[in-house]
């Protein structure tokens, strides 16, 4: 109950007051700053035992953009799967560093393509697009390869998009 009457009468105690409005400050900071760093480093990935690494042309796709700077990645593109509607979103893209074959995931958006409303005439893809930019704090430079994490209602399907950009030269 002291301290609940000191919070009460903290216009009596400017001291201790002062002492609680830095301390929740740092608090508020630090927590921002956990945060930021969550957003900022891209998780490493790791194949599902389950995931069917060809594509067989089962999803269409293309990699319309990337573009790299000093600390960031961005890729747009579109992938859905011939002959069935896209009903949730789940697909992102994975790349993979070529020297140590490691895989890095970024957070990857839906994007609206309205060019997808009606494909054969009857299939809605029109959350088929795809648009990822990640901070690449952590990443090592050199030539990383695009592969698309493809997750339907029964499929999980990770595929080599053929595509490779440099990272940091």
């Amino acid at each position: 109950m002291k301290f609940l009457d000191k919070i009460i009468n903290a216009e009596l105690e400017e001291k201790f007051f002062k002492r609680v409005v830095f301390a929740s400050i740092i608090i508020i900071l630090l927590f921002l700053f956990i945060v930021f760093l969550n957003f900022g480093i891209m998780p490493n990935y790791i194949v599902d035992q389950d995931a069917d690494t060809k594509n067989d042309g089962k999803v269409e796709y293309r990699i319309d953009s990337i573009s790299t700077g000093r600390k960031y990645i961005e890729i747009t593109g579109w992938a859905y799967r011939k002959g069935q509607n896209l009903g949730y979103f789940d697909n992102r893209f994975v790349i993979r560093n070529e020297e140590t074959h490691k895989y890095k995931v970024l957070n990857t958006e839906m994007q609206i393509v309205d060019e997808f409303f009606s494909i054969d005439g009857k299939y809605d893809c029109r959350r088929a697009g795809m648009y990822a930019k990640s901070l690449a704090f952590g990443l090592s430079k050199g030539l990383y390869q695009i592969f698309i994490e493809y997750k339907s209602d029964d499929e999980n399907i990770l595929f080599d998009t053929g595509i490779l950009f440099n990272y940091g030269q």
